[in-house]
Formats: structure tokens, C-alpha cells, sequence
């Protein structure tokens, strides 16, 4: 867990919106959107992550002390926004995936959100790598998983086409040891 700054990921996501050409959106654990191509930024959700704590989650099968070589020196910070989608079809329908394993949706522009943290037949905390809201269907919503930091290269994407209140597993026969990145 962080204090009161920003905890974007080394590959933050940035994108821009298909309903206006001067809106953009930026992830940390919190969503950000810029209706001016970024001169100003208005923060649209609480945190959307699970917050955890790094230096409580096992590494290699045990917990590091403080002091350890480079302990959390050459990586990104834990817990952060990973993908953004904004519905081609609704304007108002933000969809956004953790590296901590959560899709977190909002059908009103970010005033309230809905959280999603279980999927069928994916690994629990497994990262999401890409969400999509579909550009047919403002119902469907892709995302993709993969759990490569527990030694798992299996691919996982699931569907909804309720906006989150069910999903399926559409992996099927995508080769075993390929993990996922994007939809």
C-alpha cells in the first residue's frame, strides 16, 4: 500500500476517447480524465485497486526483509490501473483492469463504480492485461488475464454480456503456454 500519491504502473495506461477529441484518460490506482488533450486532469474514481502491500506478498515462496539487495528497487509499483476502455457505444461506460486482479466498471462516467474480482476458471489475483469494451455490442466487455508471476503461461479471456454481472471463459484452445496481453 502507497500514502496519498499516485502509483502508476511503468506502462501506465493512456487513451483517448472516441466521443470527444480532446478527452483522455490516464491510470494510476486512480482514473483520471482530461476533456482539454491533458492541460488539466479531474480524478474520476477512488482507488480501484486492492491496495496491497508489497512488502507482504511473498516473493519466490517467502517474505523479504526490509534491508534485502535491491529489495523493490527495480520494479514498478504494486497495485495500479493496467488497461482502460471507454465503450465506443456509451459514452458514460468506463471499463478498467489491475495488475492486483480486479475489472472495475462505471456506467456513469466514474460516479460510481462496480467491482469484479472473480472470473470463471481464471487463477484469483491473476493480472488483467486488457479490457475492451465491445465496438458492436455497448453490453460485451473482453478482458484478458494472465497469472505469469505465479509460473502459469496459460492464457485466459473471459466475456460479459451484461456488463460484468456475468462472465464466461472464452480461453477454448488457445495454445497452453501462451499467455495473454491484449484483446
Amino acid at each position: 500500500g502507497g500514502g496519498g500519491g499516485d502509483r502508476p504502473n511503468w506502462d501506465a495506461p493512456y487513451i483517448t476517447s472516441d466521443h470527444s477529441p480532446t478527452r483522455l484518460y490516464w491510470g494510476s490506482q486512480y482514473l483520471y480524465r482530461s476533456e482539454n488533450r491533458g492541460d488539466t486532469w479531474v480524478r474520476i474514481s477512488p482507488d480501484l485497486t486492492r491496495n496491497l502491500n508489497y512488502q507482504e506478498i511473498p516473493i519466490m515462496g517467502k517474505t523479504w526483509p526490509q534491508g534485502s539487495i535491491a529489495f523493490h528497487e527495480s520494479t514498478t509499483a504494486l497495485s495500479n490501473i493496467v488497461a482502460i476502455s471507454e465503450s465506443p457505444r456509451w459514452e458514460d461506460l468506463l471499463v478498467v483492469g489491475t495488475d492486483d486482479g480486479l475489472v472495475q466498471i462505471t456506467e456513469d462516467g466514474g460516479r460510481t463504480w462496480r467491482k469484479f474480482d472473480t472470473f470463471p476458471d481464471v487463477p484469483k489475483w491473476a493480472y488483467v492485461t486488457d479490457v475492451e469494451a465491445s465496438p458492436i455490442d455497448a453490453n460485451t466487455i473482453f478482458v484478458s488475464f494472465n497469472n505469469w508471476q505465479r509460473g502459469d503461461y496459460k492464457p485466459y479471456i473471459c466475456k460479459t454480456t451484461d456488463r460484468g454481472r456475468t462472465w464466461t471463459n472464452i480461453t477454448g484452445d488457445l495454445p497452453d503456454k501462451r499467455d495473454v496481453w491484449a484483446v
